[in-house]
């Protein structure tokens, strides 16, 4: 845990639940961060995001969508690296082969996405009620055009859901009344 101070005063780590807690809770005082990953389903593309940049780096939480789990986890891990070696990230700047050759950008994930994507994040600061900032990490096409720009392979357009505007659905995940 020296090599990874947490820098926020009020943080206080939960007592694990399960077995899956225990990993998380171990992997971010070892290592600093912990990536958490969700396969593809009926509902949308796959993601990942790290638990614990914040708390170690005071930089936002990683969420990758759309690619496969090894590459994901090897993307967040390269970010991560970045953070805890004194990196930052700026919104919406092109990020030159930070992982693979890639370019990568960065924007602010919307509030109202955090309870559906990042809800083992929102366990890890909860019992500090730390407010976290989170980004979504975005790629290119094959021509190196992102989701936002014109041109964009429209065959990928449902792999990388924008969270950086607001959820149309807000009540999405939650019970409706």
């Amino acid at each position: 845990m020296p090599d990874f101070p947490a820098l926020l005063p009020e943080f206080r780590f939960r007592l694990p639940d399960d077995a899956g807690d225990e990993k998380l809770l171990g992997d971010v005082q070892e290592y600093g961060w912990h990536v958490v990953a969700i396969p593809d389903d009926a509902e949308g593309p796959g993601f990942a995001f790290t638990v614990g940049l914040y708390l170690r780096t005071l930089q936002p939480e990683i969420l990758i969508m759309g690619i496969p789990m090894e590459p994901a986890h090897r993307i967040l891990n390269a970010v991560g690296r970045r953070l805890v070696t004194g990196g930052t990230l700026v919104p919406d700047e092109r990020y030159h082969g930070l992982v693979d050759g890639r370019d990568v950008c960065f924007r602010p994930i919307h509030k109202s996405w955090f309870h559906e994507y990042l809800g083992y994040a929102n366990w890890f600061y909860r019992p500090s009620e730390v407010k976290f900032p989170a980004f979504q990490c975005f790629w290119p096409d094959s021509e190196g055009r992102f989701p936002w720009e014109s041109g964009f392979d429209a065959r990928f357009a449902d792999r990388q859901i924008d969270l950086s505007l607001p959820d149309p659905d807000p009540l999405r995940g939650r019970q409706k009344t």
